[in-house]
């Protein structure tokens, strides 16, 4: 546990308890429109304040499913995944 606690917090997805936050970086703090993981479910909440998450609307899915595919990318461009995963995701 990371002891950032976020009393009352429930995941959008599966009800779960959101009861602390690991921060991206050291210092911060969510605020309004930050993304949550659940680590229950997986499923990316949005922030809203300390009482409330929501489920991500259909562009915020969409940009956060195109950030996935950027960084994906350009771990493969800069040899941060193996080998193996290069040879078999590696754009014809």
């Amino acid at each position: 546990m990371s002891n950032n606690p976020l009393p009352g917090l429930h995941c959008a997805y599966c009800s779960s308890l959101i009861d602390d936050y690991t921060p991206v970086e050291d210092g911060t703090v969510p605020v309004e429109g930050d993304g949550m993981m659940c680590v229950y479910c997986g499923n990316l909440n949005i922030y809203c304040d300390e009482k409330t998450v929501r489920k991500l609307n259909k562009d915020e899915l969409a940009e956060f499913a195109k950030d996935l595919l950027r960084t994906a990318k350009e771990k493969v461009a800069h040899g941060e995944y193996g080998t193996s995963w290069n040879r078999r995701h590696r754009p014809a």
